[in-house]
C-alpha cells in the first residue's frame, strides 16, 4: 500500500496540496493575483526580448504556469518567460528565421518542445547532476554578461531609434548609440518615465506593483495623446519615384518568396515520403535533393535582399507634403535642402511593409493589436531538420534554464525548509515546456522576481500558480485590447530595471581569489559571451571548454609533494616549508586519482626522486589521497615497483583507501609490493622503515622524519 501510494504521490504530487483550508485558499489567491499582475507585463516584454510579438509572451505565461506548479517540487515557485532564456531563444533563433516571421515563430514553439523533452528525459532518469557540468563560474559570467546583453538590446526601442542589424551585438550597439542624435524625444520620455515609475515606487512603496502601475499609467498617456499616430501609405503615395520602384520591387520578392517557400515546404515533403519508400537512393531522390538546396539558396539570398531593404528604411526619415492644385500630397524622405514644405511639424518612419501598403508611424510604437482569446492548442511543426539544427542551442536553453530555476527553488527551500526534490523540478519544468509548446509558447523557467513575490506574499501551495494561470486566461479572453497603446519603450524600460540587479561582478572576483582557474573560466564566459552575442550560447561553449581543459590539466598534474617533518610534528610539503629530508627515505604525498590522465606525471615523479638521490632505499607514499585507481594507474604501480628493485629501492605505501586494496588484490599488485611494505598509518610505516634501513651510517634517533628531531631543530 505504501509503495502504491508512492508511486501515486511521483506522478500526481500536487496532491500533496490537499486538503486545502479556506485560509489557505484566500492566501493562494491573493498571491497569485499580485503575481499576475507582475506577470502580465513582464512576459509581454520578455516575448519582445526573445524576437516574438509581446502577446506570445502572455502564451508562454498561462499553460506552462499550471503545468510546472501541478508536478514541479517547489510550492512557490513562478515558471514562465524570464529575461535568460528569452535571449538565448533569440540568439539561437536569429541564424534561422527572420524575428517575428511566422518561421520564427514555428521554430520558437518547437523549440520550447526540444527544450522541455530534453529536460523531462533528466527528470524521468533521475539526471538531475548533469546540470552541474555548467560550473558556477561559468554561470557568473555569463549571467553578468548576458545582463549587459540585455540592457543594450534594448537601447533602440527605448530610445525610439531604428539602425540596422549588423548580425553582431557589438556592431547594432555602436550603430545604435550613433544614431543616439535621433533619439524620438517623446519615446524617450514615456521610457523614462516608466523607470522612474518603477524605480521610486519600489524605494518608497515597496508594497505596490510597480511595474504594473507604470503600465498602466504610461498606456493611458498614450492613449490620451495618440502616441502612436501611426498611418496606413499607399506605393504611389511616395514621393521619391526611385524609391517608389523598390518597394513595389521589394513586394514582388516578397511574393515570389512565399511562392518559393511553399514549394519547398512541399519538396520536403515528397523527400521524406520518397525516402521513407526507397531502401537507397536513386536518380529521382537525389534530383529532389538538389532542387531542395537549390530552393533553400534562392530563398537565402532573397531574404537576405529583403533584410537589406528593410535595415535601409530604418535609416530613413519620411516628410508629408502639402497638397496643391497639380498632385497630391506626397511622402518624400527628409532632406533639409528640399524646399518643400511640410503640413505637419514631424518625420514619419516606417514600422512594416504588408503587400503594396506601408505602415508608417510619426510617434513611438506601442504594442499594437493582440489577438483576443486563448492560444490555439496545436502539436509543434516538427521537422526533423530543423530539430537537429535546434537542439545544441535547446541544450544550453534546457541546461542554463534548469539552473536558474533549481537556484531559486532551493533558495526558497531553505527558508521555507520544504523537501526539495531535483528531479521532480526537472519533470515539471519539461513538462511546463512540453506542455507550453502545444499552446503556442516558448521556452520557459523559473523566475526569480516573481517567485520571490509568491514568497513574500506567504503562498502556501502551488495553488497560487493556477490563480495566476486564471488571471492570464481572464486577461487573454477579454482584456486584451486594454494593451493596444502599451509603448514598447515601456517594456522596454520593464526589462532594463528587472534584470539589472543580476549584475553582479563581485562574484567574479571572488571566483579569480578562490582560484585563477575559475577566474579564467568566469571572464572567458563574460568576454566570449560579449563577442559572440547574439549568439550567447557560444560564450557559454567557451566557458565550458576551458573549465574542462583546467580540469585535464589539474588531472594530468595533480599535487604531488615531497614531505618532511614540520615543527609542529605533522608531515608537511618540504619545498613550501623548507623543511630537511632524509637522504634514506623520501616520503610522498600524492593528492588526486591515480588514471591514466596522469600516470605519467606520477611515475616521472618517483624516477626523478630515485635518481636524484644515491643513498635512496625507501620511497613511502602516503596514499590517503588516492580516491580511485584504473587500469593504466595500476599497470604504472607496477612498472614503479620494477624500476625501484632495480635501482635497490623499496616502495612502500600507507593509508591506501578500501577501493584502491581491492584494485591491488584483483590485480596481484599485492604480491608484487609485499604485504610487509602496505601500512595503514604513515607512522607505522615510518616505524617499520627505520628497522629495515641498510646503511650502517643510519641513525634512525636523528633522522629528520622524526618529530623530535624536528621539534629540537626549530
Amino acid at each position: 500500500m505504501r509503495y502504491v501510494k508512492s508511486i501515486i504521490s511521483s506522478a500526481f504530487p500536487f496532491l500533496d496540496w490537499f486538503p486545502l483550508s479556506r485560509k489557505d485558499i484566500q492566501i493562494d489567491a491573493i498571491a497569485g493575483l499580485t503575481v499576475a499582475l507582475l506577470l502580465i507585463p513582464q512576459s509581454m516584454a520578455n516575448a519582445q526580448l526573445a524576437g516574438l510579438p509581446p502577446f506570445y509572451g502572455l502564451y508562454a505565461a498561462f499553460v506552462p504556469l499550471i503545468v510546472a506548479a501541478l508536478w514541479g517540487s517547489s510550492k512557490q515557485l513562478s515558471t514562465g518567460p524570464v529575461a535568460i532564456t528569452s535571449i538565448l531563444t533569440a540568439s539561437m533563433l536569429t541564424s534561422f528565421a527572420l524575428p517575428a516571421s511566422q518561421q520564427y515563430i514555428e521554430y520558437a514553439v518547437l523549440l520550447a518542445f526540444i527544450v522541455g523533452l530534453i529536460i523531462l528525459t533528466l527528470g524521468i532518469f533521475r539526471l538531475g547532476f548533469f546540470v552541474n557540468f555548467i560550473s558556477a563560474p561559468v554561470l557568473i559570467g555569463f549571467t553578468n554578461a548576458a545582463v549587459i546583453v540585455i540592457i543594450f538590446a534594448q537601447l533602440n526601442k527605448f530610445l525610439g531609434v531604428h539602425p540596422p542589424h549588423t548580425g553582431t551585438f557589438l556592431g547594432d550597439i555602436w550603430d545604435t548609440l550613433m544614431r543616439i542624435e535621433y533619439a524620438h524625444l517623446p519615446t524617450v520620455a514615456m521610457g523614462t518615465l516608466a523607470v522612474l515609475i518603477i524605480v521610486l515606487l519600489k524605494k518608497y512603496a515597496p508594497a505596490l506593483p510597480a511595474v504594473l502601475i507604470a503600465v498602466v499609467v504610461t498606456t493611458f498617456i498614450s492613449w490620451a495623446i495618440g502616441f502612436e499616430n501611426k498611418r496606413s501609405v499607399r506605393f504611389s503615395e511616395i514621393g521619391d519615384s526611385a524609391l517608389q520602384k523598390q518597394f513595389y520591387q521589394y513586394a514582388a520578392d516578397k511574393e515570389t518568396l512565399s511562392k518559393l517557400e511553399r514549394e519547398l515546404s512541399s519538396k520536403k515533403i515528397l523527400y521524406s515520403e520518397l525516402e521513407s519508400e526507397l531502401n537507397k537512393p536513386d536518380e529521382s531522390l537525389l534530383t529532389l535533393k538538389y532542387q531542395i538546396d537549390l530552393l533553400e539558396y534562392r530563398i537565402r539570398n532573397m531574404r537576405l535582399k529583403s533584410q537589406a531593404f528593410e535595415d535601409s528604411l530604418r535609416l530613413i526619415a519620411f516628410e508629408f507634403t502639402n497638397a496643391n492644385a497639380e498632385e497630391s500630397g506626397k511622402f518624400y524622405p527628409y532632406n533639409e535642402k528640399s524646399g518643400r514644405n511640410k503640413s505637419e511639424g514631424f518625420d514619419w518612419k516606417i514600422i512594416s511593409i504588408e503587400k503594396d501598403t506601408i505602415i508608417m508611424t510619426s510617434g513611438g510604437l506601442v504594442v499594437g493589436e493582440i489577438p483576443q482569446g486563448l492560444p490555439e492548442f496545436k502539436a509543434p511543426k516538427i521537422d526533423p531538420r530543423a530539430f537537429f539544427k535546434l537542439f545544441p542551442g535547446a541544450l544550453v536553453i534546457a541546461f542554463v534554464g534548469f539552473i536558474e530555476a533549481n537556484t531559486i527553488a532551493k533558495a526558497i527551500a531553505a527558508k521555507t525548509r520544504q523537501r526539495l526534490n531535483v528531479n521532480q523540478e526537472l519533470i515539471g519544468q519539461g513538462l511546463a515546456n512540453i506542455a507550453g509548446s502545444f499552446s503556442q509558447s516558448y521556452p520557459v523557467s523559473g523566475s526569480f522576481a516573481r517567485s520571490a513575490l509568491n514568497f513574500s506574499m506567504n503562498a502556501r501551495t502551488g495553488m497560487s500558480s493556477i490563480f495566476a494561470g486564471i488571471v492570464i486566461m481572464l486577461v487573454l479572453l477579454y482584456f486584451t485590447p486594454l494593451l493596444y497603446h502599451l509603448p514598447q519603450t515601456v517594456l522596454a524600460a520593464v526589462i532594463m530595471t528587472a534584470v539589472w540587479k543580476l549584475f553582479h561582478f563581485r562574484p567574479i572576483i571572488e571566483a579569480w581569489k578562490a582560484s585563477m582557474q575559475n577566474g579564467v573560466a568566469a571572464v572567458v564566459t563574460f568576454l566570449g559571451t560579449l563577442i559572440f552575442a547574439p549568439h550567447l550560447d557560444k560564450g557559454i561553449y567557451a566557458g565550458v571548454i576551458v573549465s574542462i581543459v583546467f580540469i585535464l590539466a589539474r588531472n594530468m598534474r595533480p599535487r604531488i609533494a615531497i614531505l618532511g617533518r614540520h615543527p609542529d610534528g605533522t608531515l608537511r610539503d618540504a619545498k613550501v616549508y623548507n623543511l630537511k629530508t632524509c637522504k634514506h627515505i623520501a616520503v610522498i604525498r600524492f593528492d588526486g586519482s591515480l588514471i591514466f590522465t596522469n600516470t605519467a606525471y606520477f611515475e616521472e615523479t618517483i624516477l626523478n626522486v630515485i635518481s636524484s638521490n644515491k643513498k635512496l632505499e625507501f620511497i613511502i607514499v602516503i596514499g590517503d589521497g588516492i580516491n580511485n585507481m584504473d587500469y593504466s594507474g595500476a599497470e604504472v604501480v607496477s612498472n614503479i615497483i620494477q624500476y625501484c628493485g632495480e635501482a635497490g629501492v623499496t616502495l612502500v605505501f600507507s593509508g591506501l583507501k578500501k577501493q584502491i586494496m581491492e584494485v591491488f588484490e584483483r590485480l596481484d599488485i599485492v604480491e608484487k609490493i609485499g604485504e610487509e611494505n602496505i601500512f595503514r598509518t604513515e607512522r607505522r610505516a615510518l616505524n617499520a622503515v627505520y628497522k629495515r634501513i641498510k646503511d650502517p651510517k643510519f641513525d634512525p634517533e636523528k633522522c629528520p622524519l622524526r618529530k623530535e628531531v624536528a621539534a629540537a631543530q626549530a
